[in-house]
């Protein structure tokens, strides 16, 4: 009796304890991460827009006549990029990065990351614009 009851017990277990929760179409493009009882929401669609957007990034690096650009690469500095925020704005909505690269004092000291240009990407059409800070204005990136 005690080993049926036993035998019982561990397969409800199994068999329950490894049931997945039903689909709730409103959290769809949430993933929840549990750890100590704290729940952190990650949106999917920045995860999947990264993807995308990291390609044209590359592209963008490999083909640019931005002169602080050309000039980390010719030196070979690795160019990187940070994703600052998306901007939503009356006629798009825009991915802004910032690209640029790590630069330390000598002996590899006081790291920090200098900006060679900032570039935002529209999140519908994919095309790129470049910052252009003196003018305070975007300008569509022709290759």
């Amino acid at each position: 009796m005690e080993k049926s009851l036993f035998y019982i017990l561990v397969i409800s277990t199994l068999t329950f304890g490894c049931g997945h929760p039903a689909k709730n179409n409103s959290n769809y493009n949430n993933f929840a991460l549990k750890k100590d009882s704290l729940v952190a929401k990650i949106d999917t669609t920045q995860i999947i827009a990264k993807n995308w957007a990291d390609t044209l990034i590359k592209y963008y690096i490999s083909c640019t006549k931005n002169d602080m650009i050309k000039i980390a690469i010719q030196d070979n500095i690795s160019e990187k990029w940070i994703f600052d925020q998306m901007i939503n704005t009356d006629t798009a909505k825009y991915f802004r990065f910032q690209i640029g690269h790590d630069v330390s004092d000598s002996g590899g000291m006081n790291l920090r990351f200098t900006t060679d240009s900032w570039i935002y990407i529209d999140s519908v059409t994919k095309k790129i614009y470049e910052y252009d800070l003196p003018n305070d204005s975007l300008t569509e990136w022709k290759k």
